[in-house]
């Protein structure tokens, strides 16, 4: 277009346990699919910022992403939160060109979006997106467990194929999945539309509380007049 370029993504698709080597010159839109090569488990949406040049690396090096399955030993549960998505470990390398090291690039110097599928078979109207989070396993600690990187999903809904995208962002590759807080309970009709009864009772009890007030008016109003009529009749006897 005139006036300006369109950053038209790379976007490729590839099976999970598979390496893919990125477009050092576009932003790349990687689709990780299932061992069956049939559904798509999560998107990885790297900014084209972080592929030309992070953390040192040089533009002629070759960028790697790695999208695998996670380690047996790794729970579904941990700190009150429960894995309801696939797990997906998620590692990014550059390498020199015809060279066999390479190095491992952990943080990013911008985020990277991350959407995961979850089917609607597993939502409820109990599980709303306040009690979700883009979640991590973090092993850099004594007792690893599962953390929440991102609690402010957003949430999308596919009239395709009937499934929800949860979309959340992080600034560093490990074990990533959507999680549920399991303790968190007391909002857990927040998004939910209010019942025809709940509407019923509302305007009922609004109703009631219109009527007490104009009856409690009603009642001061003729206190007052009792009150001012008294003292004029007072005045003039005296």
């Amino acid at each position: 277009t005139s006036g300006g370029t369109i950053d038209l993504p790379n976007i490729v698709e590839v099976a999970i346990r598979t390496n893919h080597t990125l477009d050092r010159s576009a932003h790349n839109v990687i689709n990780v699919k299932d061992g069956n090569n049939t559904q798509v488990l999560v998107i990885v949406d790297i900014p084209v910022d972080i592929v030309r040049c992070n953390n040192g690396s040089n533009l002629d090096d070759v960028m790697t992403i790695m999208v695998t399955p996670p380690p047996t030993s790794l729970p579904e549960r941990s700190n009150r939160l429960d894995v309801i998505t696939q797990i997906v470990d998620l590692t990014l390398t550059s390498s020199s060109p015809n060279s066999s090291t390479f190095r491992t690039i952990s943080t990013f110097d911008e985020p990277i979006t991350l959407t995961f599928n979850l089917p609607a078979s597993s939502w409820s109207s109990a599980t709303n997106v306040s009690r979700l989070c883009l979640g991590y396993y973090d092993e850099n600690i004594s007792q690893p467990q599962w953390k929440c990187e991102d609690s402010k999903l957003q949430r999308l809904y596919s009239l395709y194929d009937g499934h929800f995208w949860l979309v959340g962002k992080t600034t560093h590759f490990t074990s990533f999945a959507i999680l549920l807080n399991t303790a968190s309970h007391n909002n857990d009709n927040d998004n939910l539309p209010p019942s025809a009864d709940q509407q019923r009772t509302t305007s009922s009890t609004s109703s009631d509380n219109n009527y007490i007030v104009t009856v409690s008016v009603s009642v001061v109003v003729c206190v007052v007049v009792v009150v001012i009529a008294a003292a004029v009749i007072f005045i003039l006897n005296r």
